[in-house]
């Protein structure tokens, strides 16, 4: 088994579907995509959010995904399918 983690955005439409998703492999590139699209409000506002994924997997089947997403700026110490959050993440 494999097991990868990266991060997303995810923003939101008015309607609150998720209209862009977009990957970082370092939290530095996702803090970088959030001040040059001026993102900060739209997180605060609750029109964009972030994630941590852990994402595992045996050759590409299988794969099992867990989100980690932010709570008032701040990744949480569990995925959302039970498995914590490493050390270096938080």
């Amino acid at each position: 088994m494999k097991t990868k983690y990266y991060y997303l955005i995810e923003e939101f439409n008015t309607d609150g579907d998720i209209s862009e998703t977009t990957n970082f492999g370092k939290l530095s590139d996702l803090i970088q995509y959030v001040k040059t699209h001026g993102l900060i409000q739209d997180i605060r506002n609750g029109y964009a959010t972030y994630a941590l994924v852990r994402e595992t997997s045996d050759d590409g089947y299988n794969m099992e995904r867990g989100y980690a997403y932010e709570q008032q700026g701040v990744i949480p110490t569990m995925f959302d399918n039970g498995y914590k959050v490493p050390q270096r993440f938080l």
